[in-house]
Order: C-alpha cells, then structure tokens, then sequence
C-alpha cells in the first residue's frame, strides 16, 4: 500500500470517527433540550396547578363570605319583619284583651298556670274586670287567692304565695314567648334553606 494511499486512509477513519462523534454529540444535545423541555414543562405545570388551587381556595372563600353575608341580610330582615309583627300585635293587645275569645280563653290560662304551682298556695292577680271571668275557675279552692290590681297587665299572673315560682300568663308576656319561639323558628329555617352551612 503506498503512503498516499495510508495518508488517505486515515483521513477517511478520522472524518468517520468525528462525523460519528458529532451525530453523537448531536443526539446527546437533542436529548438535553428534550429533557429540559420536559423539565420546563413540569414545572410550568406545577406552577399553573399551585396557581389553580390558590384560586380555587380564594374563590371558596369568598363565595363562603358572600353566603354569611345574604345569610346575615336575611336574618336581618326577618327580625325587622318580626319586630314590626310584635309591635303590631302588641298594638293590638287591648283590643284583643276586651274580645270574646280571649275571655273564653282565660280561664283555661288560669287552670294551665295553677297546675305549676299545686301545694304552693298560689295568688293570682288580674285586672279587676277579669275577676268574674276567673271566679269559677278558682271557686272552692281555698289554697287559691284571686286578687284584683288595677296596675296588671291584660291576662294574670300567678304565684307561689312564697314567691319561690311565677307563672306569668299576661298577654305581653305570651307575646314575648311567641316571639322567641318565632325567632328561634326563622333561624332554622333561615339555616336549612342555606344547607346548614358553607361547604
């Protein structure tokens, strides 16, 4: 083999050996740029999904602030319902108290506020108009005091003769039973209507 023939030789290995070192070096490369891509990628993902739930958290919140707001509007309202409700039944009451009805339904107040106090030797006051719709309830009772006061309210109150229990059957006292009982039902339904809470 001549030398020229050697020299070419070589140089053909040697331009081989360096094409193939460069499609390796190329291919190495496109595989770093691949993986960094994807890393990129990833990370650009992580990012967006911590940006997504930090939305999605702020959004609960402020939708559960919104609902305890209407909650507490609602609320608001219907005790400015109820209130005007009260004041007008409280307007009422003298009406109510020279009706027919409520004179019927007296004595059974009478009957339901004794049976409180059995054994407790109870007095009762009431205006002095409603002493003869009370009579008969308390008529044979010794145990029993009816007393007339000019300054009760319409209805009666009845207490132990100790003062130790008192049953106050007044139509303002009724009243401020129904309301409770009233402003305890409209906050139930007020919760149940909004499920209970915020979820």
């Amino acid at each position: 083999m001549a030398l020229e023939d050697l020299i070419a030789r070589l140089e053909q290995d040697a331009d081989a050996r360096v094409q193939a070192i460069r499609r390796k070096a190329d291919e190495e490369v496109r595989a770093l740029e691949a993986a960094e891509a994807r890393a990129a990628a990833e990370t650009a993902e992580q990012h967006l999904a911590k940006r997504r739930q930090a939305l999605q958290a702020s959004l609960r919140l402020e939708l559960a602030r919104a609902r305890a707001q209407a909650r507490a509007e609602e609320l608001a309202a219907r005790r400015k319902v109820l209130e005007r409700v009260m004041q007008r039944a409280e307007a009422l009451v003298p009406e109510v108290a020279a009706s027919k009805a409520f004179r019927e339904a007296l004595p059974g107040h009478l009957t339901e506020a004794l049976s409180y106090l059995e054994a407790l030797r109870p007095v009762v006051r009431c205006r002095p108009e409603l002493l003869s719709v009370l009579e008969p309830v308390v008529a044979g009772r010794e145990d029993v005091k009816l007393i007339a006061d000019e300054g009760a309210d319409f209805g009666l109150v009845a207490e132990a003769a100790d003062g130790s229990v008192s049953v106050d059957s007044t139509l303002k006292a009724r009243l401020r039973r129904l309301e409770a009982r009233l402003a305890v039902e409209l906050s139930g339904e007020l919760a149940s209507s909004n499920g209970g809470g915020v979820s």
